[in-house]
C-alpha cells in the first residue's frame, strides 16, 4: 500500500531536518512524523524512536508521537519503558482520549501476539460492556474459551443490542463448534446493523 522504504530512504536523502529553521512547525512535525511512521513500518526502529522522541519534545501536548515513542520501546524490548509510557499517557491524557489510548494499547500488545498483556488493559476501558467484549476476543485467541464465551456473554447482557458484542458471541460459540448458537449471533448482528442503518 505504501512504499515506506522509498519514504525512509528520500527523507534520509534530504538530509537531517532542521526544525530550528523550518518555514512553519507544522512542516517539520508532519516530516518529522512521516519519516518515523515510515522507520517504524520498514523496522528502523533506533531512527523511529528518535524522530517520536524529538517530536515529543518538539510539541509535548501531542498525543500520539508520545503514544508511538513507547510502542518503540515495546518493539525494542523495553517492556518495563513502553508499559510506563503507555500508563503515564493514559493518566495523563484528558477523560475523553482515555479509552482510545487504552483501545490503542490493546491493539499494540495483540499485534504482537501478547493477547495477556493487552488483557490487563481491557480493564482500563471506562464501558463495562466493551471491557468485557474486549476481554472475551482475547481469551478466545489463547483458547480460554470458557472464559472467553462468560465474558462475551455478559458484555451482551449490559449491551444488549450491541452488534460487536453480537459477533464477539458468534465467534466464540463458532471457535467452540457450535455452528448454530454462532449462527443466531451473526444473524441478530446483522438484523441490528441494518436497522442502524435505517
Amino acid at each position: 500500500d505504501h512504499d515506506w522504504d522509498g519514504v525512509v530512504k528520500a527523507e534520509e536523502d534530504a538530509g537531517p531536518i532542521d526544525v530550528e529553521g523550518a518555514a512553519s512547525d507544522y512542516l517539520a512535525f508532519e516530516t518529522l512524523f512521516r519519516r518515523g511512521q515510515a522507520r517504524l513500518q520498514t523496522r528502523k526502529l533506533v531512527g523511529a524512536a528518535a524522530d517520536f522522541r524529538q517530536l515529543v519534545t518538539l510539541e509535548p501536548q501531542r498525543l500520539e508521537p508520545a503514544l508511538l515513542a513507547a510502542k518503540v520501546d515495546y518493539l525494542t524490548g523495553s517492556r518495563a519503558s513502553a508499559e510506563a509510557g503507555f500508563k503515564r499517557l493514559h493518566t495523563d491524557a484528558r477523560p475523553e482520549a482515555r479509552d482510545g489510548i487504552a483501545r490503542w494499547v490493546i491493539e499494540t500488545y495483540r499485534d504482537g501476539g501478547e493477547e495477556l498483556e493487552a488483557l490487563a488493559w481491557a480493564g482500563w476501558l471506562s464501558s463495562r460492556s466493551e471491557s468485557l467484549r474486549v476481554e472475551a476476543e482475547l481469551r478466545s485467541a489463547v483458547d480460554q474459551h470458557a472464559e472467553a464465551l462468560a465474558a462475551a456473554s455478559e458484555a451482551l447482557r449490559l449491551a444488549p443490542g450491541d452488534v460487536s458484542a453480537e459477533l464477539t458471541l458468534g465467534n466464540i460459540l463458532r471457535t467452540r463448534g457450535d455452528l448454530p448458537g454462532a449462527m443466531d449471533h451473526y444473524q441478530a448482528a446483522r438484523d441490528l446493523a441494518q436497522a442502524d442503518a435505517r
